[in-house]
């Protein structure tokens, strides 16, 4: 009967080793999983701070793109404004009126001597 209970007992110290082992395993799988799980979380948290940098990036440039339409726009204006000057002869500039654009409201006052 001595034998027996050797027996049984080897038996179950090979499966509690053998238990104990594969609990190891599942806390070194879990540690694993958790580190991988902070990894992600960070490089989610990473994208997120890249698309809104993306998105202030694309705000500027749509402004910037507004500015050159304005300028493109002006320059169209102007080069009109040369051609039709041209278009009159050589010296239709100076023949022309200025363009003068007067926010001031001038009063001559005569004072008696």
């Amino acid at each position: 009967m001595g034998e027996r209970q050797a027996a049984r007992s080897d038996a179950g110290g090979g499966l509690e080793d053998a238990l104990r082992a594969e609990y190891k395993s599942l806390e070194d799988l879990k540690a694993m999983m958790q580190s991988a799980l902070k990894r992600v979380q960070k490089a989610v948290q990473k994208v997120q701070q890249d698309e809104e940098a993306l998105e202030r990036e694309r705000e500027h440039l749509e402004a910037d793109l507004e500015e050159v339409q304005q300028k493109e726009a002006e320059v169209t204006r102007l080069r009109g404004e040369i051609d039709a000057l041209k278009s009159r002869g050589l010296f239709a500039c100076c023949a022309a009126k200025p363009m003068v654009e007067s926010d001031v409201d001038v009063r001559i006052h005569s004072h008696p001597e």
